[in-house]
């Protein structure tokens, strides 16, 4: 029998909970660190206290990273410049060549921030991170709330795709580890559908209607929806049904796509933790369709370019 748990109250804002009231915007990294913990810990955020994989070379140093919120100020992600930097070094080492940033977005989950801000926020982060890490290739996106007036967003074209391509990731609401009813999610997936709108679903191994019926992501693919895993879900989340979850969809090849979700350095917040999961990902699955996963499904879907030089893994790193 399934487990019932209980949902989220109308109107819930779930994501509000997690933002700090700061008197100054910290302008260093050592300033970064004195800031307070979150006031609950959230079992999707990666403790503070484990720091980011030893320094070493990563089994893959050609990932795409399609998730993220490293633009500063716009949701619950990066706080200042130098922390959205620190997060495309640190996912640097994780593996990663080219990053999505991918702000939280929808009224209803308490981000709305204007098209002037965001665009403004992304092109200073784009120029610097051409200057600081010349090898990273940033691009836009945004993870859009899927309300039931979605539709109507994108038309009004108040909603952004995952640019320079016409697909949008969309996620559901989440409070306290659970989530909104199978119904909901297949029927504004279905609307999504059903207007021809190209849709990418965010972090699918996190959903409570998911982990109850796995089977439900077979019936979200075919509705030809593609799905996002975060790696750190595939090998390191102790919840056995996210990473459960997240591995059997691996190798019923649902995955198309990858990302770190990574939210900041800051006490409480998810470090971007690729490489574990891109490991696992080529010891558990045939290697073409874990190169997909990583790099291949976001040429052919997102149009971001094609590397001059595929690299992969070393000797060294497949004996580590």
């Amino acid at each position: 029998m399934a487990k019932v748990r209980p949902t989220a109250p109308p109107g819930t804002r779930t994501r509000s909970t997690f933002n700090i009231t700061l008197k100054t915007t910290p302008k260093t990294l050592a300033e970064l660190n004195t800031l307070p913990p979150l006031p609950f810990r959230n079992p999707y955020l990666i403790p503070w206290e484990d720091p980011p994989d030893a320094p070493g070379r990563p089994y893959r140093t050609n990932a795409a990273d399609i998730h993220s919120h490293v633009l500063p100020n716009l949701d619950d992600g990066a706080i200042c410049m130098e922390e959205s930097l620190e997060l495309l070094r640190l996912d640097r080492e994780e593996g990663v060549r080219t990053v999505f940033a991918t702000p939280h977005y929808g009224k209803e989950n308490g981000f709305a921030p204007t098209t002037a801000d965001t665009f403004n926020v992304f092109n200073r982060l784009q120029a610097a991170a051409r200057k600081t890490y010349p090898e990273i290739e940033l691009f836009f996106g945004t993870e859009w709330y899927c309300s039931e007036n979605i539709v109507e967003r994108i038309r009004s074209k108040e909603a952004w795709p995952m640019m320079p391509s016409d697909w949008y990731m969309v996620e559901f609401m989440e409070w306290r580890g659970n989530t909104e009813p199978a119904e909901a999610i297949l029927r504004r997936l279905k609307k999504m559908k059903d207007n021809h709108i190209k849709t990418i679903l965010a972090h699918a191994e996190r959903y409570t209607a998911l982990q109850e019926d796995w089977n439900l992501a077979k019936r979200i693919c075919d509705m030809g929806i593609l799905l996002q895993v975060n790696a750190f879900d595939l090998q390191m989340n102790t919840n056995e049904d996210t990473r459960s979850l997240a591995q059997w969809m691996a190798k019923e090849h649902l995955i198309s796509f990858l990302g770190s979700d990574m939210h900041g350095i800051r006490p409480g917040r998810r470090f971007p933790k690729m490489r574990k999961g891109i490991r696992w990902l080529y010891e558990n699955v045939e290697e073409d369709y874990a190169n997909d996963v990583v790099r291949r499904n976001a040429e052919k879907y997102l149009g971001i370019p094609k590397l001059k030089e595929e690299i992969g893994a070393s000797d060294e790193a497949k004996e580590k």
